[in-house]
């Protein structure tokens, strides 16, 4: 069974009772493994099964009786934009392969597969240059401060091709042309990445 396809799969217990369904996927900090799975119940309650309780995947996942307080690692980048260290945007994460180096399989104009020791997740998936993870955020090539402060990826000017959120609150309309101010309230909520991938087409 692939990871991506462990999202909605019936939970069962040993003895093949059904006791929920799987809500989310739960990697280990490299992306090289499953961590943990969020699970809830018929009654949408919520509980977290870890990795070494998983006795068995196919049309169901099998269970044993151990259970964390909280998801242990970090959300799965599947589904997730992914972008190059530049703001780039590149598709969408589709799938999480383990075998060999592991590499996670991108969805975008052209078919990707990324090597995960390249990668950082958190709300995005970013594309490092090199065998690894930089230790910090990569510094820029020129000692030239950008005109802008918050247009580190040369947005100024750019045409929004998609409508942009924070948190249900319309950020940036379709066709409005990104500005100083546009910016500025994008770096204020957290949106730069979210404002990029809308000006792409």
């Amino acid at each position: 069974m692939k990871l991506s396809e462990l999202i909605g799969a019936p939970v069962l217990d040993p003895a093949g009772k059904r006791i929920g369904y799987v809500k989310s996927i739960y990697a280990s900090k490299t992306l090289e493994a499953l961590a943990s799975l969020g699970c809830a119940t018929e009654e949408e309650e919520t509980f977290f099964v870890p990795a070494r309780a998983v006795l068995g995947t196919g049309e169901a996942v099998t269970v044993g009786k151990a259970r964390l307080k909280a998801p242990a690692g970090v959300p799965s980048p599947i589904g997730k934009a992914v972008f190059d260290c530049r703001g780039n945007y590149l598709g969408r994460a589709s799938e999480l392969i383990a075998e060999r180096e592991g590499a996670l399989l991108v969805r975008g104009r052209l078919p990707l597969a990324l090597p995960l020791k390249s990668l950082a997740a958190g709300d995005a998936v970013i594309l490092y240059p090199g065998k690894g993870r930089p230790a910090a955020h990569p510094k820029p090539r020129t000692s030239e401060a950008p005109k802008d402060g918050f247009d580190r990826f040369g947005l100024l000017g750019r045409r929004v091709l998609r409508p942009v959120f924070d948190r249900g609150e319309l950020l940036a309309g379709a066709g409005e042309t990104v500005t100083s101010a546009l910016l500025k309230r994008a770096h204020a909520r957290n949106r730069l990445l979210e404002l990029e991938a809308s000006t792409l087409a």
